[in-house]
């Protein structure tokens, strides 16, 4: 009887980290999906069918507070979805300048390339996130608290 709970904890992880990818991408309120990923110790690392984790889905939508939550939370800034994505590539479609400069404190590394060669400044939106990624010393002027 406990091995037949044991293997069924994984499915209901997944099932309940897959929900919170929904929430993400129908933005649902941040101190609500901030609230879930908390008391329901979410696993931040989850990924849905395409792959993608909670952290890239907040940088897709652009969400600054919810991608800091996520990351204080132990999202992995370097995972990979299935196309081999990352969250810097979705943050750089997303052109928004201060997603790039948060996942470049954490350690984002911007040089991983995608399941077609690209990497996360082909991937940018406007010619601003290409400068950005482009600047060597971007990192050198960006001081977000870590705590």
């Amino acid at each position: 009887m406990l091995k037949k709970i044991l293997l069924m904890l994984p499915i209901f992880v997944v099932i309940k980290s897959s929900e919170l990818i929904t929430m993400i991408n129908n933005n649902e309120n941040d101190l609500v999906i901030s609230d879930k990923i908390h008391l329901d110790r979410l696993d931040v690392n989850a990924k849905n069918e395409i792959g993608q984790t909670a952290l890239m889905a907040a940088c897709e939508k652009g969400n600054f507070n919810l991608v800091n939550t996520l990351l204080q939370s132990g999202a992995n800034v370097n995972a990979q979805d299935n196309n081999g994505m990352t969250s810097m590539m979705y943050a750089s479609r997303s052109g928004k300048s201060l997603l790039i400069d948060l996942l470049a404190s954490r350690g984002a590394n911007e040089l991983i390339t995608d399941n077609s060669g690209k990497k996360a400044y082909d991937h940018a939106s406007t010619d601003l996130i290409r400068a950005l990624l482009s600047n060597p010393f971007r990192s050198a002027r960006v001081n977000f608290n870590q705590s």
